[in-house]
């Protein structure tokens, strides 16, 4: 995947690259089609849903001095050395994308092009981007009228200092039985995490399911959580709702808002109308088929007042079934669990997780073997594995999700 922008598209023999400096921003969630005209400022773009800049410890942008070769109408922007990557442990990257560093015609940071190339795997801490070539061609274009022509140079990746393996090891991935895609389904975050709508939300006690837990009042006709990467599924969403004392509403909607491969909002795909009240929580769902060519889902509640809602949740199976968090103690210990961040990222259900994982991978009391895991039947002999739970993806290092930039629905 290679994507300039309409900065680099308008770039004319008389622009000079001495003195300049190239940055670059790691992500590790990126559309699969983008818009040149898009956000013309690198910071501008990475707060747009779908661009999800790394968030790990260490990571930081990274800044390299350049320098122009020209022989119009060929321009060659190039590097004089490696460029490090930060992270101080092993992370996921989708892409990186390649800004100036600095202000050019008033926008601060103007990006040039987005590439998934040496990326599209778990980056280890030591990495560096390694530029190619003689000289090191970070990318070049030649200058027609009325159009310019861009290339990307030769980028590869350098693996830093790889963790020691073991010969023969094996990688198994443990994959949830079901999963609440809406992160804070309860509204116990304190700053509202994954929430924002088109009047003012305020956390409210009792919750519906334990007095000391919150809900949320929402003064306002719309509520969204920030988008997840569902998919193209067939969805089952849900909530606890009733209607606000003021200004409450008569009716609700659940559904979602699908938004396409450079995550920009498409349409809406609501349940019915359903009918609620101050007296009572009322426990509604609905059952919705995402749009063809959906990249994302956001749960969302559209009304015609103001309303009251609590215990939401999105499943990408069309089952409706019990309300469940990363906090639930409803089941065996272990059963349920969040994916990264309590109350800001996925929750995920397994069926007797610790029973079932004792069984496949062993048993041990004090050092010694009481039940041979059914997983050394299918490895060779004396082979090592390595486990992975509560993952979405073979590549699925459970980056921190990132939340609306405002609370206010624009």
């Amino acid at each position: 995947m290679e994507a300039y922008s309409n900065f680099v598209y308008g770039l004319t023999s008389a622009f000079s690259w001495t003195s300049r400096t190239v940055g670059v921003a790691l992500l590790y969630q990126v559309p699969t089609d983008i818009d040149p005209a898009l956000a013309p400022s690198v910071n501008n773009l990475v707060t747009l849903p779908g661009f999800q800049e790394l968030n790990v410890p260490g990571y930081a942008r990274m800044t390299e001095q350049v320098a122009e070769i020209r022989d119009l109408p060929l321009v060659q922007v190039v590097v004089g050395s490696d460029i490090d990557i930060p992270n101080t442990e092993s992370s996921y990257v989708a892409a990186a994308v390649f800004y100036i560093n600095g202000t050019v015609n008033s926008v601060v940071n103007p990006w040039l092009f987005v590439t998934n190339v040496c990326f599209d795997n778990v980056v280890t801490p030591g990495s560096r981007i390694v530029v190619g070539g003689s000289p090191q061609v970070l990318f070049s274009y030649v200058i027609q009228t009325p159009r310019v022509i861009a290339a990307q140079g030769q980028i590869i990746q350098a693996p830093g200092p790889l963790e020691w393996e073991p010969s023969r090891m094996y990688h198994l991935y443990i994959y949830p039985e079901r999963v609440n895609w809406i992160p804070n389904p309860s509204f116990e975050d304190v700053g509202l995490f994954g929430w924002r709508a088109n009047g003012t939300m305020t956390r409210m006690t009792p919750g519906v399911d334990n007095a000391a837990n919150h809900f949320l009042r929402v003064a306002g006709t719309r509520l969204e959580c920030i988008p997840s990467p569902s998919y193209n599924r067939q969805h089952r969403v849900s909530a606890y709702i009733r209607s606000a004392p003021t200004g409450g509403a008569t009716w609700v909607q659940l559904g979602l808002s699908c938004s396409n491969y450079v995550w920009s909002q498409q349409a809406d795909v609501l349940g019915p109308q359903r009918l609620i009240t101050s007296s009572s929580w009322t426990h509604l769902d609905a059952v919705v088929n995402p749009l063809e060519n959906t990249a994302g889902t956001e749960f969302i509640v559209v009304s015609d007042g103001a309303f009251d809602i609590d215990l939401a949740m999105m499943g990408d199976i069309p089952d409706l079934n019990a309300y469940f968090d990363g906090d639930n103690e409803n089941g065996a210990v272990g059963d349920f669990s969040w994916q990264g961040v309590a109350h800001q990222s996925y929750s995920c259900w397994y069926n007797n997780r610790y029973l079932v994982g004792a069984r496949l991978f062993g048993h041990y009391i004090e050092g010694q073997v009481t039940q041979k895991g059914l997983v050394y039947d299918w490895i060779p002999v004396d082979s090592a594995i390595a486990t992975h739970w509560d993952v979405m993806s073979a590549n699925d290092t459970k980056h921190p999700l990132k939340d609306w930039a405002a609370r206010s629905i624009p």
